[in-house]
């Protein structure tokens, strides 16, 4: 199979939707600038979920899979939901999200789906996951720097 040049399209889908369609095959370098666009196009929203369209992604070398990797975390984002995959690209991708979770850099949840549709219902039950997870966090009481708890 010859490898076409990596290309992609990023937008957002208000209220928290990265929409991203991912295709060819990926380099280093192309991840770099996958990773920079993502970080552009998502700006200061405090978090996103990525809707990724992996149907004709061809593959991603060893250097962009180390590359993903070693940068997951630096993005706020919530859950990654991939669609249209080929068995090959599942594990290609699956080889790179253990390599994330060795690096202990996995802090969201990343699932694949057979189609948009589905993809976007898993969205919407993790977005009312994370939401609830976000409210109690911020609800928590924040002990006072130098404060001594009731047992000191």
């Amino acid at each position: 199979m010859a490898h076409h040049a990596a290309s992609y399209d990023l937008s957002i889908e208000e209220p928290d939707i990265l929409l991203a369609h991912y295709r060819g095959h990926f380099d280093g370098p192309d991840v770099k600038a996958v990773l920079a666009a993502e970080k552009q196009v998502i700006g200061n929203r405090p978090h996103v979920f990525v809707l990724g369209n992996i149907a004709n992604l061809q593959g991603v070398t060893a250097e962009g899979r180390r590359v993903a990797a070693l940068a997951t975390g630096e993005l706020p984002i919530a859950g990654i939901i991939l669609y249209g995959a080929s068995y090959p690209i599942r594990v290609l991708v699956g080889l790179l999200l253990s390599a994330g979770a060795r690096l202990g850099a996995l802090p969201m949840p990343i699932s694949f789906a057979a189609n948009e549709t589905e993809a976007r219902q898993w969205i919407a039950a993790r977005r009312s996951e994370y939401l609830i997870k976000t409210r109690s966090r911020l609800a928590e009481p924040r002990a006072k720097p130098g404060a001594k708890g009731p047992d000191q």
